[in-house]
């Protein structure tokens, strides 16, 4: 997306006041050439991670882009400081990766990254036109569910495996890791053990720096196990469903090369409650590993699957549990901390990782 020319929709807007018909219609124009829009309006804004609102486009002349679209960027300034590097990785997804994935995402229909001012804006279609229904932690996934979406991961992992164009993804783990260190500051982790939740913080779980070695010790484990394509993410918040519920992929500031436990351990520990993740995270896994030998690949055994799934809830322990309030409202973070730590005690996961 770097040229020796200026893009015309150089530089991006820092706030969502700040975009225009005129920078619309360039942006728009990288991927629908001649595009003119003549008015918009934006609604619904949504200030979390990232700023995102619901676009009514007016063009100048016929096209056979939507009328809604809906914009999502950096266009508050202290959390734009705070996660610009995971708003650029979502840029260049979309704009490199995106179009070559099997796997139900938004449709991108514009992705621009301005690192002068570090800022990256994305343009996608507006799912509500199709009725989907989106994931929320409060609306817990049952097996059905969530076994589609261990075939939609199945399937994304499978198509990524030990590929040599990992070699070309923007760093998102880097990124992800350096955040969750940042969690992981005795005085901000002193506060998480005051929340609702925070006698569920047991042992040496309740000390920042045992669990600032455990991740590090994890994150050792899984760069040496098999990479592939992940989403980094996949929490209940960052899914959709279409109408005949097909699972689909949003928000991908996270996507990096790393090991498919992250996804699935994220996806079901986070996804389903406590009650139904005892009953049927094993089927899951065994049904995760059979779609990735049915798509070729040379799966892990059970054994070696169980572990790391158990090994990866330690990433859960940091960032699910002190995610700040400020980027998941705190009712969604009691209810994925809850699961978490319930998932950490059953899973034995100090024990698994050799720390305990």
């Amino acid at each position: 997306m770097s040229s020796s020319t200026p893009a015309p929709w150089l530089p991006l807007p820092l706030t969502l006041e700040a975009i225009t018909p005129a920078w619309l219609g360039a942006a728009l124009s990288e991927r629908t050439p001649g595009t003119e829009v003549s008015a918009i309006r934006a609604s619904n804004r949504r200030d979390g991670t990232s700023t995102s609102a619901l676009l009514e486009v007016d063009y100048a002349r016929p096209s056979p882009l939507p009328a809604t679209l809906y914009v999502k960027g950096g266009f508050v300034d202290t959390m734009r400081r705070r996660v610009w590097a995971g708003l650029e990785v979502e840029a260049r997804f979309f704009e490199q990766v995106a179009p070559h994935l099997r796997v139900h995402i938004p449709r991108s229909h514009f992705a621009g990254v301005d690192e002068a001012n570090r800022q990256a804006i994305v343009v996608l279609e507006d799912l509500g036109l199709r009725g989907v229904r989106f994931g929320h932690a409060t609306q817990p996934l049952g097996q059905g569910p969530m076994l589609r979406l261990m075939d939609l991961l199945a399937d994304m992992h499978a198509q990524w495996w030990r590929s040599p164009r990992l070699a070309q993804l923007t760093d998102g783990a880097g990124p992800q890791r350096l955040f969750v260190k940042y969690l992981l500051r005795p005085k901000f982790w002193s506060g998480v053990l005051e929340r609702p939740y925070g006698a569920r913080i047991t042992g040496p779980l309740r000390d920042a720096d045992f669990v600032s070695r455990a991740l590090d010790h994890l994150w050792a484990l899984n760069d040496q196990r098999t990479p592939t394509l992940i989403h980094g993410d996949s929490h209940p918040g960052n899914l959709f469903f279409e109408r005949d519920g097909t699972p689909g992929l949003m928000d991908w500031q996270c996507v990096q090369k790393g090991h498919w436990a992250h996804d699935v351990m994220w996806s079901i520990v986070c996804g389903m409650d406590t009650e139904q993740r005892r009953r049927h995270e094993r089927d899951l896994i065994e049904h995760y590993l059979g779609e990735l030998a049915r798509h070729g690949v040379a799966a892990p055994s059970f054994d070696e699957a169980w572990l790391a799934y158990r090994q990866n809830v330690m990433y859960g322990v940091s960032c699910g549990v002190a995610n700040p309030y400020d980027m998941q409202n705190e009712e969604v973070t009691c209810i994925s901390a809850e699961r978490i730590l319930a998932a950490a005690a059953d899973l034995d996961t100090v024990r698994c990782l050799g720390l305990g």
